[in-house]
């Protein structure tokens, strides 16, 4: 079998309102304006056993990684607990910068301490912002130091167009990569540290009684996907790099500039699976794999069963591939209903990070009808709460009016709860064969899930 390359090598309505204003105002605000245009489409998906590009579109066409960055910071990370400079239960320190760091972030405040493996939990699975900077900080002496260090290391690496400012992937004109370079990165950590990267299929973390979920909302969905990375600001759209393995086969793969969580999700995993079916058997091209930077530590020692294909190949890297296959951009992204046939939510339509608000929120509910007759919806919400058999405390019934084609229609719904909690009852609700479906909390009176959305960003 022949030996991976790199890709220079291969080719309540208003409760969450304060929330929108900050996850979105921030990054409205942070965002420059010759960057406010349309987000870069690009995909890549590589075959991390032999460096063969499966699948390209727009591969080297320069655009921002977002929270990808983070993959990096990780990488760096892995290197210095591999060299013994810092250790699962070493202390770091959050200084004033960190703490003050726009979300995601963990939310420690500057002076205490954060130990090293809670840290690296908070970049994999909340991607917080504030221990990007805490690393580094601690790695580097600064966070500019630590932008300067990983953009050498992007470069050993043979990240030909990538350069970065900071720890996190927040706006920034001057950090740039490409899908190509992220898959790189994405193979550069399979091949260095195979151990260390079994963390990022971490599905959740819980810090200080909170508990944080991985944004990779592909995890455990999708055959074989085990890491790696999802990212989104405004001007990138949402990025995700990804890796999987099926019967031996490792695939690394990239789609960046998605208009919604959920098509860049359904797309990777549809770029996944096409992947997968190609024959693996007649290689497109021959590309070495660059060695691991000398100053870094020897390589690590065994094999972890994710990644037991990925071995390394002395050499200096390759000439600049070609592109094996050249596919066109796909049509416009437009959301498909998920697996369980509901209609798509705002938490499918916003960032992550937003998403993750929205679901944990209370102002969840389920509707069981909508009714000419506003007596008529109170029964049946009134019913509905009845049905709960008291499981949910904090829900309530009520009726809310809705202008339709055929007039004022009356909704019956059970709201105060939780996303999880709204799905789970009308699973229940429709096991009885009554009518339901989980609703969203509206934002600054939108009516849809997508108008909510729409709203949102205009915050």
């Amino acid at each position: 079998m022949r030996q991976p390359a790199l890709i220079q090598t291969i080719g309540r309505p208003l409760s969450l309102l304060s929330f929108f204003l900050l996850a979105f105002v921030t990054v409205a605000t942070a965002t420059p304006a010759h960057a406010a245009k349309k987000p870069v489409y690009a995909s890549i998906v590589v075959d991390a056993n032999t460096g063969d590009v499966l699948h390209a579109v727009n591969a080297d066409t320069k655009t921002y990684p977002a929270s990808t960055t983070k993959i990096m910071t990780l990488y760096l990370l892995f290197e210095a607990m591999e060299r013994g400079k810092l250790r699962m239960e070493t202390p770091l320190r959050v200084s004033e910068h960190a703490a003050a760091m726009a979300p995601s972030k963990l939310g420690v405040e500057a002076g205490r301490t954060v130990i090293v493996r809670d840290a690296m939990l908070a970049l994999v699975t909340k991607s917080a912002n504030d221990m990007a900077v805490v690393v580094a900080e601690a790695l580097a002496g600064s966070e500019d130091a630590f932008a300067q260090l990983m953009t050498r290391r992007a470069r050993a690496l043979g990240m030909k167009s990538t350069t970065f400012t900071n720890a996190s992937g927040l706006p920034d004109p001057d950090q740039i990569t490409t899908a190509r370079d992220l898959a790189v990165l994405g193979m550069a950590v399979l091949r260095d540290f195979p151990r260390q990267y079994q963390v990022f299929s971490t599905r959740d973390f819980v810090y200080e009684g909170a508990v944080h979920n991985n944004h990779n909302k592909l995890l455990g969905r999708v055959d074989g996907v085990d890491g790696i990375k999802t990212g989104f600001i405004r001007a990138s759209g949402f990025n995700l790099v990804a890796s999987a393995e099926r019967n031996g086969k490792r695939l690394v793969a990239v789609v960046l500039g998605g208009n919604a969580p959920g098509w860049r999700d359904t797309h990777m995993a549809q770029l996944l699976d096409k992947s997968f079916d190609k024959p693996f058997d007649r290689p497109t091209m021959m590309a070495s794999l660059p060695q691991k930077p000398a100053e870094q530590a020897q390589q690590p020692r065994g094999k972890a069963p994710i990644a037991n294909a990925i071995k390394r190949r002395p050499g200096p890297p390759a000439p600049e591939p070609v592109i094996a296959t050249s596919e066109p951009e796909p049509a416009a992204p437009v959301y498909v209903e998920d697996q369980n046939g509901q209609e798509p939510t705002i938490a499918d339509l916003v960032s992550d990070d937003a998403a993750e608000a929205i679901a944990a929120s209370g102002d969840w509910g389920i509707q069981v009808g909508a009714f000419k007759i506003v007596e008529n919806a109170r029964k049946a919400a009134d019913d509905a709460r009845r049905q709960l058999n008291g499981t949910l405390g904090g829900a309530k019934p009520v009726v809310e009016e809705m202008r339709g084609r055929n007039g004022l229609l009356y909704q019956a719904r059970v709201v105060g709860m939780t996303e999880a909690e709204a799905r789970v009852t009308c699973r229940d609700l429709k096991k009885r064969k009554i009518d339901c479906l989980a609703v969203p909390p509206a934002i600054n009176g939108a009516k849809t899930p997508q108008q909510a959305a729409h709203a949102a960003r205009r915050l």
